[in-house]
């Protein structure tokens, strides 16, 4: 193994957004002991405990010596279920779990400092493989300092495998299992009463495996969420996540839950280009900022037809104007929340406009509409 390895770390919130985005693409594996992984576990995770792992290999004349373990030996301790996913997906999506509690704060710290993360609401950080920034020693100082010692030297063990086994997108989650469920509690089974909202099996852990459904995207501080009409339409999505208000941006979608105590903005437009949404702006941002000055428990979910254009540019507006972010900086924060989001070319024009204007609310557009399609299609041309 390298002295100095390429490492990427990640907040609950990484985690949580990607399992959303490519739920069928993610390996999550869970080294925490087997205790704590049936009593609250991220569903669709693979256990590997260090006890399991240590019971399940021929211990031979030098019994278990975990800096001897190598991959085959881990596959090979893996129900069918679980191995059929391990490599499926280890080479796409691939998470870390190894303790409840996060990694020491001054070790979090020097993780932000070298990925020269000022930003408050970065969630993942990623540490460049040079000399300057060798992190292996730190690294192995900080798990070795953390209560959870077998499970997280496992888990330590288990990421320098996968490098060398040239996965790619390697994750550590820096704030443990304890932040990620108190912040999405509903990500686990056991925490859903309804036994039609999943599909259950007789093992525990296959049901782990089993689970279905997608949630929106946490876009801000777990309190402002966009998603498609889907997601806006089950109540037990809406419940699971406590949603209090929501921005329904569409013509065709009905608001789904009002007579259920929900509070809505409907803005009745059309997904197309010579729309102007700018003329809503104010209106939905007062509605969200009220909402969520109004309460810290108050939630708000943005939603269009599929969460990616008219949804996303109401979203992207009120980060701009609530945080005094650049059109581009709040686009690709927005866009890395949630992957697919693509405004379309009429409303970049306007979020641009708003940024010149210096974030005030107006009523007229000046952009036109086909000045603007038709530089579209020349940049496509291009």
């Amino acid at each position: 193994m390298p002295k100095c390895v390429k490492i990427n770390f990640c907040q609950s919130s990484f985690l949580y957004n990607n399992i959303q985005s490519y739920r069928d693409k993610v390996l999550v594996i869970d080294t925490r002991d087997m205790e704590n992984f049936m009593e609250q576990s991220l569903s669709g995770s693979v256990s590997l405990s260090y006890d399991n792992v240590k019971h399940s290999i021929d211990h031979g004349k030098d019994g278990f010596q975990l800096e001897k373990l190598t991959l085959d030996q881990v596959e090979h301790t893996l129900m069918d279920a679980e191995l059929d996913r391990f490599k499926k997906r280890k080479r796409i999506y691939c998470f870390i779990i190894m303790s409840e509690a996060s990694f020491p704060q001054d070790f979090c710290d020097y993780i932000k400092k070298l990925a020269k993360s000022e930003d408050d609401y970065m969630d993942f950080f990623q540490i460049p493989e040079n000399s300057e920034t060798c992190i292996n020693e730190e690294f192995e100082k900080a798990t070795a300092a953390m209560a959870e010692k077998d499970s997280v030297a496992l888990g330590t063990k288990l990421f320098h495998l996968l490098q060398e086994d040239k996965v790619r997108e390697l994750y550590v989650l820096l704030d443990g299992a304890e932040a990620f469920f108190k912040r999405y509690p509903y990500m686990d089974l056991s925490h859903h009463s309804s036994p039609s909202a999943f599909i259950r099996s007789a093992s525990i852990i296959a049901m782990k495996l089993d689970f279905t459904f997608n949630f929106p995207n946490d876009i801000w501080d777990n309190r402002l969420f966009l998603g498609n009409y889907n997601q806006a339409s089950q109540f037990i999505i809406i419940k699971s996540l406590n949603i209090t208000h929501v921005v329904n941006v569409t013509a065709e979608c009905v608001n789904a839950h009002e007579e259920k105590g929900i509070k809505y903005l409907h803005i009745i437009i059309l997904d197309e280009t010579e729309v102007n949404l700018l003329k809503f702006f104010k209106e939905a941002f007062e509605f969200i900022d009220s909402a969520l000055n109004e309460s810290k428990n108050n939630k708000v979910f943005l939603h269009c037809a599929l969460g990616k254009s008219r949804s996303a540019t109401i979203t992207v507006m009120f980060l701009m104007k609530k945080l005094g972010w650049t059109f581009e900086k709040a686009l690709e924060y927005v866009k890395m929340k949630r992957r697919i989001v693509d405004p379309n070319y009429g409303f970049l024009k306007q979020l641009e406009e708003f940024e010149k204007e210096k974030f005030s609310f107006q009523e007229k557009c000046t952009y036109k509409p086909d000045e603007g399609i038709k530089a579209g299609q020349e940049s496509m041309i291009e």
